[in-house]
């Protein structure tokens, strides 16, 4: 397949694969690539309803085995891909097809879109399928819209197994690289500036966000980039920038603000998932939850950030909630 990478991770391809197996065949070896790469062992493709392949993907968190964006994961970056594009198909006629059941800031961005996906390895930890097998890891009004366009693929167990192992192989050593990652100050990307002196309420209007450290004082502030993708909302272009910025606090230590909560369940998973990847190894203590509005409902967020899977909820310790 002819190949050209325009987003992280990302290559737009041409050509086909004859059936679910030959899919599962081909995400399964991006997965092997993508650890091998020192990555999350993560891979996925584009795919049409008659099997031919527009994009395909590995996760790229750490390229090459450094820090690179924590929001890097595969089918993120395939719904950035889309958008990027002139003219493609319909998003009803294309299916995200991954090695991994997605995680919640994964699941949050194509519900968001409105992509169909099919996974094949499960992720007890981070996933959004339960024991059942059911998309219930996510906010329960999410659920109906998450049973009919998030699934499983039915393929061998052969290559089930390929793709646990590739993903196994890579979790432990990359979860602690991200984890524990802090960088020098250095030039901030488009869409994020230093706050200076300016109140936090005026920092966080008109769709922006602001991470603050464990005293409350505003580091970062990012803009939205959602015209250019659903998957883009100022939340996400923070974690993103973040690296890049230098902020000289650990993600751990820190908080993001909003002036309201996410406008939809959707949104707010991916929002909820993508702090989530940011920070990946436990929370410290603070003051502050970690997703934080000024306005709104305080309680409903909340209660929101309980539904996630363990990983996000036990292990990491997200919160939300009003500042």
């Amino acid at each position: 397949m002819a190949a050209i990478e325009l987003v992280p991770g990302v290559r737009g391809v041409t050509g086909a694969l004859d059936g679910v197996e030959a899919i599962g065949e081909r995400v399964a070896e991006l997965a092997e690539l993508a650890a091998e790469s020192g990555t999350f062992g993560v891979g996925g493709v584009l795919v049409g309803h008659d099997g031919r392949v527009y994009a395909e993907a590995v996760n790229a968190v750490l390229r090459p085995g450094r820090p690179c964006d924590p929001t890097a994961h595969v089918e993120r970056q395939l719904v950035d891909w889309y958008f990027l594009q002139r003219n493609p198909p319909p998003i009803g006629e294309l299916t995200i097809a991954t090695s991994l059941d997605p995680c919640a800031m994964c699941a949050g961005a194509m519900l968001q879109a409105g992509f169909r996906a099919a996974a094949i390895a499960a992720d007890p930890l981070s996933g959004i399928h339960d024991e059942a097998g059911l998309a219930r890891r996510l906010p329960p009004a999410l659920w109906d819209q998450a049973e009919a366009t998030l699934t499983l693929l039915p393929v061998s167990a052969a290559t089930r197994a390929r793709c646990e192992a590739a993903f196994a192989a890579s979790l432990d050593r990359v979860r602690a690289t991200v984890g524990a990652v802090t960088v020098a100050p250095g030039p901030l990307p488009p869409g994020l500036h230093r706050p200076g002196t300016t109140p936090l309420p005026a920092l966080v209007r008109d769709g922006r966000c602001c991470l603050i450290d464990d005293h409350g004082r505003p580091l970062l502030v990012a803009n939205s980039a959602a015209h250019l993708s659903p998957a883009r909302s100022a939340v996400l272009e923070l974690v993103r920038g973040h690296g890049w910025a230098g902020a000289t606090l650990p993600p751990r230590r820190c908080a993001v603000v909003r002036q309201h909560p996410p406008a939809s369940p959707a949104l707010a998973l991916m929002e909820l998932g993508a702090l989530g990847s940011f920070l990946e190894l436990p929370r410290e203590d603070n003051p502050y939850p970690l997703l934080s509005c000024l306005e709104g409902d305080g309680t409903a967020l909340a209660a929101l950030a309980q539904t996630l899977p363990p990983l996000y909820r036990d292990r990491i310790g997200v919160t939300a909630g009003l500042l």
